[in-house]
């Protein structure tokens, strides 16, 4: 019997690790890496042309197109950049006048912790 269950242990291991790797195949498409703006509509550009066949004019016109929007985007990410950071600060100033003493100790370590995993996120802005 004491085989038995090894042999049903492992047989779960491998089924769970094929579901993991199965899993990480089949989502590197769906997921892909966060990339620079250049890498995702580089890449963007290139499924296009592959999969419609474009021609090299329309190649290069979604190009031009691609990058004339990315600038608006940027321009509108720029834009909200500030008022999106003042509700982020009133909100954790709000938070923290409901915290007693220690909470608010707690909160700020917390503030800090989460402030270096949005610079390492998002670079230095």
């Amino acid at each position: 019997m004491n085989g038995l269950k090894k042999v049903i242990a492992l047989s779960c291991l491998a089924g769970f690790a094929l579901g993991i790797g199965t899993g990480w195949w089949a989502g590197r498409d769906l997921f892909p890496r966060r990339w620079g703006w250049e890498q995702r509509y580089e890449s963007m550009l290139e499924r296009f042309s592959a999969q419609l066949k474009l021609t090299s004019e329309q190649t290069e016109q979604v190009k031009v197109l691609l990058e004339t929007k990315r600038q608006k985007m940027e321009g509108l990410r720029t834009e909200i950049r500030p008022r999106r950071e003042e509700i982020r600060i009133s909100t954790q100033s709000e938070i923290r006048k409901l915290l007693s003493p220690e909470q608010q100790e707690k909160f700020d370590r917390m503030e800090k912790e989460w402030q270096v995993r949005r610079a390492k996120r998002h670079g230095s802005r």
